[in-house]
Formats: structure tokens, sequence, C-alpha cells
């Protein structure tokens, strides 16, 4: 009878130890885990900020640079125009201007005529 209480108790520790272990284990592979998940939402964010710099960088050059060009050329045409209806006065043929009359007709209504 003794025997069987020592083999029952010693049974009883041993299944405790066992399970004691395996709780450490399983909180250290659960940690693990936790860490391995951190580090993959970091690499995720990383991975997002690059494809967000490829996709500004691909704006800039496609869309944005041509533009500034663009702007720059209508820049330089709307000089010309200007200088060119500065002179509409010193013409020999003002009179009879057909672009004068275009250009006072358009700001007399407020209304841009189509071209």
């Amino acid at each position: 009878m003794t025997e069987t209480i020592i083999t029952a108790l010693l049974t009883s520790l041993g299944a405790g130890l066992t399970a004691l272990f395996m709780r450490k284990k399983h909180n250290a592979e659960v940690e693990q885990l936790h860490t391995q998940i951190e580090i993959s939402k970091t690499d995720v964010r990383s991975h997002e900020l690059e494809n967000v710099d490829k996709g500004m960088e691909i704006l800039m050059n496609q869309v944005v640079e041509p533009l500034k060009k663009e702007i720059d050329e209508v820049r330089k045409e709307l000089i010309r125009l200007r200088k060119a209806i500065s002179k509409i006065n010193n013409c020999p043929h003002s009179i009879a201007c057909p672009v004068r009359d275009e250009l006072q007709r358009a700001e007399g209504t407020g209304s841009q005529q189509p071209a």
C-alpha cells in the first residue's frame, strides 16, 4: 500500500513537473511567434514605405515633370503673345486688324471665344 502511494505521488509529481516544463516550453514558443509577428509587421511596413516611395517617384517622373515642362512652355508662349499684343497699336494695319478686333470682343464680353 505504501508503494502504491509512493508510486502515485511520484507519478503525480512527474506529471506536474512535465506539465510545468511543457507550459514553459509552450510560453517560450508563443513568445517566439509574437516576436516573429512583430518582425513581419515591421517588414510589411518597410515594404509599404518602399512602394509609396516608388509610386511617388513614378508620379514625379511621369506626371509632375512633364507638366512642369508644359507649364514652362505655356509661360514662354504667353510672354510672346503679350509682347505681340503690346505692339498691335504700332502696326500700320491696326485699324483693320482682325486679331485686335477679336481680342477686344473677347475682353468686352468677359468670355473667351473658341479657337
